[in-house]
């Protein structure tokens, strides 16, 4: 008399994929728009030249100054349109000397053509950050 050794693999293989996938686990410490609305990252570290390209053609920008990346705790800066208009007249600069310092391109969850230039640490951009 033969032992019941369980599921095949193909058994357990056709049960796995014919299961919904799991629903998506929002991460807690993701940076969110100032309406709550979650961002995700679409490149990390962009050049300061690229950054100002990009608020120069709308993009949003966003600082957290102690260099944490944005997460639980830490309420980033946003600026308002006359800022932005600012800071695209000016390319900003890493120094990081004190405090790490990147800038990340970012986007709303539910709105991937909307871009966030996010600034962290020390980044000196004309009068406004550091």
């Amino acid at each position: 008399m033969g032992r019941d050794r369980g599921e095949t693999f193909a058994q357990i293989l056709a049960r796995t994929l014919a299961e919904p996938p799991a629903p998506e686990v929002e991460d807690p410490a993701a940076p969110r728009m100032p309406d709550g609305r979650r961002l995700v990252a679409l490149h990390a570290a962009i050049d300061p030249a690229e950054a100002r390209e990009l608020v120069a053609a709308g993009a949003l920008l966003a600082f957290e100054g102690c260099g944490c990346g944005g997460g639980p705790g830490c309420a980033p800066t946003w600026y308002y349109a006359d800022e932005r208009r600012r800071a695209a007249e000016v390319v900003p600069r890493v120094r990081a000397k004190t405090h790490p310092g990147w800038i990340d391109l970012w986007s709303p969850v539910d709105d991937p053509g909307a871009q966030v230039v996010y600034v962290h640490g020390e980044v000196l951009w004309g009068d406004l950050m550091w």
